[in-house]
């Protein structure tokens, strides 16, 4: 259970959302602990959310809600938080106020960057009752486009970015054509987002040095690091003995802790350390069969394959191609 808090800001606009789709609010749906909210509770669980998220889409069908949802997030609704990433100077500083954000408030929600030659990726771990990934995923897309829209940066550009989604592609698939301008990929290992390495540096035209730092203290005051600092460590581990054999006991040992308090903190994000590190060697991969010359046998070593087969047809069975054929399309 998730006794931990959320704003309660974020309810009002999901109710206009449900109004806007045509459906009436039925007082059915509501958890006990929202009937008695009144202006001194600014706060409910993350248990009370998501019950009325499960019970909404149950009772209404429409799949519409959660991208509409994204859609309707705004820098009001984010507080400190949309304000310090309005204003940061660029997509880099965005992404660590986005990182404390998540591990200031609920600790089976982290994300971390990890950056290569000529991509980035943005990995996003939830660990949120089944079935809820999709709209959460799914709001978090619409969100991000809606941001980049209010930027003023060219939303053409997110047809590039490549979205990592770990669920299989659902039955209402066709709403992703609709709403969302990313490459979007289904039953993947992690959630992330791939881009361009470049764009991490890119001016923001609404960067504001002193309402960023204002923010971002703001944030820093809650800031609760437990379970993100385990993830950070346990990939910054990988990231160094990825091509001589990264592994759970290894990694225990070095950061001075058991295989099992890792395993347990990892849990709470809803990842394991076999996820991560082949999610590290397919990312390495990538970047290097995009930014090198290498051949294949070479890039198979360094992302930890004893054996070159072995790599390709891992390689093969996710992105259903070579990596041959992938380096001759990319490189």
């Amino acid at each position: 259970m998730n006794k931990e808090l959320t704003l309660t800001e974020y309810i009002p606009v999901f109710l206009q959302v449900l109004h806007d789709c045509g459906h009436e609010l039925d007082f059915a749906w509501l958890p006990e602990e929202f009937l008695h909210l009144d202006d001194q509770r600014t706060f409910i669980t993350v248990d009370a959310c998501n019950t009325f998220w499960k019970n909404c889409f149950k009772a209404t069908g429409d799949r519409r809600i959660s991208f509409e949802y994204g859609k309707a997030l705004t820098i009001d609704t984010h507080g400190f938080f949309g304000y310090a990433v309005k204003t940061s100077a660029n997509l880099r500083e965005t992404i660590e106020i986005c990182r404390k954000f998540a591990a200031s408030r609920i600790s089976n929600i982290a994300l971390d960057l990890d950056e290569f030659d000529r991509c980035f990726v943005c990995n996003l771990y939830f660990n949120v009752p089944g079935g809820m990934l999709p709209p959460y995923m799914e709001a978090l897309m619409a969100l991000v486009q809606r941001t980049v829209a209010d930027t003023g940066l060219p939303v053409e550009a997110l047809n590039r970015v490549r979205v990592n989604l770990s669920y299989p592609r659902p039955d209402y698939a066709e709403l992703y054509e609709q709403y969302l301008l990313f490459d979007y990929h289904f039953s993947q290992p992690i959630n992330a987002f791939v881009a361009d390495r470049h764009l991490l540096d890119v001016p923001s035209p609404l960067h504001e040095p002193a309402l960023k730092k204002l923010a971002v203290e703001q944030l820093e005051k809650v800031y609760q690091q437990e379970g993100d600092a385990t993830l950070l460590r346990v990939k910054d581990y990988i990231r160094k003995h990825v091509a001589s054999g990264a592994n759970l006991t290894e990694a225990a040992d070095r950061l001075s802790s058991s295989p099992r308090t890792i395993k347990r903190k990892l849990a709470r994000l809803g990842v394991s350390f076999s996820e991560i590190l082949q999610e590290v060697r397919f990312n390495l991969a990538i970047d290097l069969l995009q930014s090198t010359n290498l051949p294949i046998e070479e890039v198979a070593l360094r992302v930890g394959y004893s054996h070159a087969s072995s790599f390709i047809n891992a390689f093969k069975k996710r992105m259903d191609t070579t990596p041959a054929d992938w380096r001759s399309h990319f490189h």
